[in-house]
């Protein structure tokens, strides 16, 4: 069994629509391990981001639901999330090329 810690998204922008940043590989087991999210308008409060799993809509598929990042701030969350082969993250956000994310993990296949 191969363990590889990667970045497994990002850096990139995030934008309004619904976009996959991550999907797991067949025959592969992830273990999300951090979320990094920058705001990077220094004036405008109020800009927050989305994660889904398995899912466009909110009310059942968030991992993280409307967070809110301050002006020139970040959002950092560590931990373990289990996804299974074929798993799909998906995210978006409130301000269009403004939030950048970082997702890093574990891949065991």
């Amino acid at each position: 069994m191969a363990e590889v810690a990667k970045r497994l998204y990002g850096p990139a922008f995030l934008s309004l629509s619904t976009a996959t940043v991550y999907t797991v590989p067949t025959s592969t087991t992830t273990i999300l391990k951090s979320v990094r999210v920058t705001n990077n308008d220094a004036a405008i409060s109020g800009n927050s981001f989305t994660l889904l799993l398995n899912g466009t809509t909110v009310a059942t598929n968030s991992l993280f639901s409307s967070v809110a990042v301050s002006p020139s701030g970040s959002f950092d969350w560590s931990g373990w999330i289990v996804l299974n082969p074929g798993d799909i993250l998906r995210a978006f956000c409130t301000a269009n090329s403004i939030m950048a994310m970082i997702l890093t993990g574990i891949e065991v296949s």
